[in-house]
């Protein structure tokens, strides 16, 4: 929830991760450090960038099917929802009554990842 224009959980118990970005493992050991379950959904597309050892699931678009694997396996109001350069695109729907507006949309730009290249 958004409180004093800042992220706010009571109860931040849970991460689910849309989309691939490099160091995707990095955050899941942190998230395991801090006690946090993590759960990845990704596209088809980015599905061939993780590793073999993470578990995640593929969803290439918004539907019921999405909808109805987030409510069943997340409490909402304890959940951070992250996408990392995700393929998807959030509607206000999703934002608001899916997420609980618990979403941080972050892409990656160009220079970003030749930076990271370059070490």
């Amino acid at each position: 929830m958004v409180k004093n224009n800042n992220f706010y959980f009571k109860n931040l118990r849970a991460v689910l991760i849309i989309g691939y970005l490099d160091g995707l493992k990095s955050i899941i050991e942190i998230n395991n450090e801090l006690g946090l379950k993590t759960k990845i959904i990704t596209s088809s597309d980015q599905s061939r960038f993780i590793d073999e050892e993470i578990d995640f699931l593929i969803f290439d678009k918004l539907d019921n099917t999405f909808e109805s694997y987030v409510t069943k396996n997340f409490n909402i109001e304890e959940t951070l929802f992250l996408s990392l350069s995700s393929r998807l695109i959030f509607n206000s729907y999703f934002i608001k009554n899916v997420f609980n507006n618990n979403l941080i949309n972050f892409h990656q730009n160009e220079f970003q990842k030749v930076t990271n290249l370059r070490g």
